[in-house]
């Protein structure tokens, strides 16, 4: 069999140039959402080309580890671009104002929740989102409803939106995440006088278009980002699926400079 130390001379360098070309073919063959681009050069024998064939199979072979770096490089690549492509949809959601957040306008540290007031791993994460609010001081979180999980969700969430208007949003985002009811109409209203709330002001407020328009486009983005299950937490464009608190605050250190 013809060695690469064989072949690797000045005559040969057409080549060697193929023997990449079929690198890079056979990665495609393996994994077929990587794109890597083939370099041009005049063609084979049939001998050369067994012989290329052969090399990099043994190559493979002795080295499978290669697939999975490849494989690994692929997922940081698309991740990456997939942060790329949502930043400045983020950056829209996150300062065009109709959803709640708090926290300083310009901090080093955005924290976005897509979130369901019915969805218990949100309630479970609750407490941890608001230490972030009462002990940050360079960060900046915003909820975003996201009522998947029936119509008392999405009453919920048209509540609390409309609850904005009279500034109670983050006293009754309070309640209705702690409330272990299944959040019907008359426990909304409930809850709603409870923390100081105009109810039928709220009522009325609940039909304004708008309200509809904001969920809506907030479960088009959720479409575009994969988002499909409560909680999802973005921290600076990165995705957290669940409620994952180690890892979070790992990110948030490291973020800071302390991790």
């Amino acid at each position: 069999m013809t060695s690469l130390a064989k072949l690797c001379t000045p005559g040969h360098l057409p080549l060697m140039m193929k023997i990449a070309d079929a690198l890079r073919t056979l990665a495609l063959a393996l994994l077929p959402a990587f794109f890597i681009s083939a370099a041009h050069a005049a063609p084979l024998t049939p001998a050369q080309d067994a012989q290329v064939r052969q090399i990099v199979r043994d190559y493979l072979l002795k080295n499978p580890e290669v697939i999975e770096e490849a494989q690994a490089v692929l997922v940081a690549k698309r991740a990456a671009e997939k942060r790329a492509r949502l930043a400045p949809k983020l950056e829209k959601l996150v300062r065009d104002g109709r959803r709640f957040g708090i926290g300083p306008s310009n901090a080093k540290i955005t924290l976005i929740e897509f979130f369901d007031y019915r969805c218990p791993y949100c309630k479970a994460s609750f407490d941890w989102s608001q230490a972030q609010i009462k002990s940050s001081k360079d960060m900046r979180v915003v909820y975003v409803e996201f009522p998947i999980l029936g119509p008392n969700s999405l009453e919920a969430s048209r509540a609390a939106i409309a609850s904005l208007k009279q500034g109670k949003y983050l006293p009754f985002h309070d309640a209705m995440m702690r409330s272990k009811s299944q959040l019907d109409t008359k426990q909304i209203d409930q809850i709603a006088k409870s923390v100081g709330i105009d109810v039928p002001r709220m009522r009325r407020d609940m039909g304004d278009p708008a309200i509809m328009a904001l969920l809506q486009e907030d479960q088009d983005f959720a479409g575009e980002a994969e988002v499909n299950s409560t909680p999802t937490f973005f921290i600076n464009g990165e995705v957290f699926i669940g409620f994952q608190p180690e890892e979070m605050d790992k990110t948030i250190r490291r973020l800071r400079g302390k991790g």
